[in-house]
């Protein structure tokens, strides 16, 4: 299994815990369930696809992998990658015009539900840990967001197990 697919594995071990009925069996239903915005929010999906643009970018460059992942992130949100430019460059003019603070707000503020703040984190976390190569930049990247998002140490802990986890086997 390709890495690329650990952000459908994730979305569906969070679904699960969420929406309780659905089984492995069922995982498009699961996605589905959690990527609705009952579940997630209004805005939520855009949020998500920002905070993981500033994830990749947390210490100062992006890694083949992390930028593979990006893609494969934006993709599962919009059903194909036609928008990935168009993304990235509006995420990057936001970033330049608000700094990384300001964008990393807003974006927490838009991440409502605790489904939304949960998958937020387990997509920042995955993203940094994609290279194998965590940086201290990384590292502080992933504590303002859990900071931002309202996550204490139990949920920040089984999440980056959940991450880890899913990591091993794509």
């Amino acid at each position: 299994m390709a890495k690329a697919n650990v952000f459908q594995l994730l979305v569906n071990e969070l679904a699960q815990g969420d929406v309780g009925d659905a089984t492995s069996a069922d995982d498009e239903n699961a996605y589905r369930k959690l990527a609705s915005p009952e579940a997630l929010g209004p805005g939520a999906h855009d949020a998500l696809a920002e905070l993981a643009y500033l994830a990749v970018g947390s210490d100062g460059s992006i890694a083949e992998e992390e930028e593979t992942l990006l893609r494969s992130w934006f993709s599962l949100l919009d059903g194909n990658d036609a928008n990935y430019g168009k993304r990235f460059d509006t995420y990057a003019d936001r970033k330049a015009a608000d700094g990384r603070a300001g964008r990393l707000s807003a974006v927490a503020t838009a991440l409502t539900t605790p489904a939304a703040r949960r998958l937020g984190y387990a997509l920042v976390f995955a993203l940094t840990s994609s290279d194998l190569a965590r940086s201290p930049k990384e590292v502080r990247f992933e504590a303002d967001v859990a900071i931002a998002l309202g996550l204490d140490e139990v949920q920040i802990g089984e999440l980056e197990l959940l991450v880890m986890s899913k990591l091993s086997v794509a």
